[in-house]
């Protein structure tokens, strides 16, 4: 063989080996009751497999060949020397336990300045590293190895045990909690408690830092619901506005449907009203509803046409209903800006014809509602709307007319959006 070929042999034989373990065994039981027919027999088998793998240290091998008389056979043995394995054996165990002293020293040293740190992953090498030393002693017992290394690899065990309960002990869980308090670390200190309080649900001192730990996190809450608050661009609204109503055309088109009785225009007269409005909008300040009130001076009309207009209502008349908005757009500053009005009332007068015939009116409105202003800081908005109303109290008393009006609408109750209600519920646990 050529040295690369030597070589490579060499290291693909040597890089691991491994080794199967296999145990097989089974039992069968019978019982037979002479003189009946009874028979009963119960099977137990059990199959068990494992696995392991090692590197040779330092190996040596020999390369031999066998010649047949159809073919040569070639076969490599590879082997370590007795006293060179217990030597490299014997160094392993001691380099080991030197290795995680220094490893579990670091790990004091940084947990003096790191109390809070949980050290999950450096536990799990330390017992790692001790379980490999634990597979090694019955070996170094047989070798004679100095007593001062056992005794190492026993307080070894025993220092990185002490480190793992002072880790996970209650007193230090307890001041890790404090500590995240105090750093408003309220998720991991939630956490933290929970988990502590499942081991240990009786502690007077999980009490007191679980009460303080409620505390804290209420207040820290009203504080972020204020921030919220001030950022939000969601809130109910009280409007107060007034405008004008354009002149009452009747609808009615006769029994036939095709005649018309009607030969005034909107524009021929005007006339004044006054209303409140107030508005449940959602979160995100997209859509809204609630009650409202208008009142309309029907008798002030204000002359536009020269045409003659007989108004059916002679006297001023109110009404009161639900109104709704839905938001379609938005300004730069992601406020709402205009928005599709939808109202459904009732006039609260009582009406009776010339014949004597009591009637009820219903009024329906839709239209569009503008802000003037983009300032999210002001405690008011103002707007512009204009609407299409229709006022009928059945097919022969049936009226429309268009409404102009401006309203100032004062924010009530400031709002914060969805997303922001989620964070501090997420974010802001009580802990019961």
């Amino acid at each position: 063989m050529s040295e690369e070929e030597r070589f490579n042999l060499k290291n693909n034989l040597t890089q691991s080996i491994v080794s199967f373990i296999k145990t097989k065994s089974s039992q069968s039981l019978s019982y037979i009751k002479d003189g009946s027919e009874f028979d009963e027999r119960e099977v137990f088998n059990s199959f068990a497999e494992s696995s392991s793998s090692a590197i040779i240290f330092n190996p040596l091998y020999a390369f031999c060949k066998e010649s047949t008389e159809n073919e040569d056979l070639y076969k490599v043995i590879v082997y370590v020397d007795k006293n060179s394995f217990n030597e490299l054996t014997i160094a392993f165990f001691k380099s080991t336990i030197l290795r995680l002293k220094n490893k579990l020293n670091s790990h004091l040293s940084y947990y003096k300045f790191n109390p809070t740190y949980t050290f999950e992953s450096e536990i799990k090498e330390l017992k790692d590293g001790l379980t490999t030393l634990s597979s090694y002693y019955g070996l170094m017992v047989s070798l004679s190895i100095e007593q001062s290394f056992l005794e190492d690899f026993f307080k070894l065990e025993y220092e990185t045990n002490d480190f793992s309960n002072k880790i996970n002990s209650l007193e230090n869980n307890l001041k890790n909690a404090d500590i995240l308090i105090q750093n408003s670390d309220f998720l991991n200190a939630f956490d933290l408690l929970n988990s502590i309080k499942l081991k240990y649900p009786n502690s007077a001192d999980l009490k007191r830092i679980r009460s303080r730990y409620n505390e804290s996190i209420s207040l820290a809450k009203i504080k972020a619901l204020k921030d919220f608050k001030n950022k939000s661009t969601s809130f109910d609204n009280l409007s107060i506005g007034f405008g004008f109503n354009t002149a009452l055309i009747n609808n009615y088109k006769g029994s036939s449907g095709l005649e018309d009785f009607n030969s005034n225009s909107f524009l021929d007269r005007i006339y004044p009203y006054f209303e409140v409005r107030y508005l449940n909008n959602d979160r995100d300040h997209i859509y809204g509803f609630g009650p409202y009130y208008r009142y309309h001076f029907s008798n002030t009309l204000f002359v536009l046409s020269s045409n003659e207009y007989y108004s059916p209502f002679s006297k001023p008349f109110s009404e009161a209903g639900i109104n709704a908005q839905y938001f379609y757009l938005k300004n730069q500053l992601l406020e709402s800006k205009s928005a599709f009005t939808l109202s459904v009332g009732k006039l609260l007068e009582s009406f009776v014809t010339e014949r004597g015939n009591n009637l009820n009116f219903w009024t329906f409105s839709i239209g569009s509602k503008t802000y003037l202003q983009n300032s999210n800081l002001k405690s008011y908005r103002t707007s512009l709307y204009l609407n299409f109303n229709l006022v009928s109290a059945g097919s022969e008393f049936s009226y429309s007319n268009f409404t102009i009006g401006i309203s100032r609408d004062f924010k009530v109750g400031r709002k914060i959006k969805a997303e922001d209600k989620k964070f501090l519920e997420e974010n802001f646990k009580i802990l019961k």
